[in-house]
């Protein structure tokens, strides 16, 4: 997001969407780094793209952040064939890795972009005073599902990317409770949106791999 951006939505602290909006492109840049970490070659083509995988091929990962005063979800819609696209970049475009594997990628994805922006939270507030909940991932069919019930409560954002013909499609929403916010930590809706964009343009190195277990 540019500093005039960011200078506009601080000049407006009544604008609560303004804010939240503020807060989902912190989580919409963390999905984006983190996606491309995986080293997908967008140019290249599974040895086994044609396979079938199920007989329903939509699927959503799912992952929810809970903090007292702060409430976010994260989801990927993905087919299978994306998912054997970024299972193939870690592993080798010659292996045959079966489609459980293959989704087990997408829901990591899910879970690394949630840890990543646990960490900016747990940059601006105090996590003795209020430790954040971070769910397990989780994945399933669906129909062409859009929103969450969540977001009647908050504000959501969503985007894609296209890779190699497919479209791999990201939701995250956010609620906050802004008296407790105060209560527990002392701030303010635009300070909080202020201190995560500060917090997340000097990150830590991204998260890896090694320590994933297939």
């Amino acid at each position: 997001m540019s500093v005039a951006r960011v200078a506009a939505a601080v000049d407006s602290p009544e604008d609560e969407g303004a804010m939240l909006d503020l807060m989902l492109s912190v989580i919409k840049e963390l999905a984006t780094e983190r996606l491309f970490s995986f080293g997908v070659d967008e140019s290249a083509e599974p040895k086994d793209a044609t396979d079938k995988d199920m007989t329903y091929d939509h699927w959503i990962g799912e992952i929810h952040l809970c903090y007292p005063s702060i409430e976010m979800a994260f989801r990927s819609h993905f087919s299978s064939r994306i998912a054997r696209m970024f299972a193939h970049a870690m592993l080798g475009a010659d292996e045959h890795v079966d489609v459980e594997i293959c989704h087990s990628f997408m829901t990591e994805f899910c879970n690394l972009t949630a840890g990543a922006f646990k960490n900016v939270i747990a940059d601006v507030v105090s996590e003795e005073e209020a430790p954040g909940d971070l769910g397990l991932p989780n994945r399933r069919p669906s129909f062409d599902e859009a929103q969450l019930a969540m977001a009647a409560r908050g504000r959501s954002m969503s985007w894609k990317y296209e890779i190699a013909g497919e479209e791999l499609v990201c939701w995250a929403s956010l609620s906050i409770n802004g008296d407790e916010l105060w209560r527990l930590h002392g701030l303010s809706l635009d300070v909080l949106a202020t201190r995560v964009h500060e917090a997340h343009a000097s990150p830590p190195e991204l998260d890896e791999f090694d320590d994933f277990l297939l």
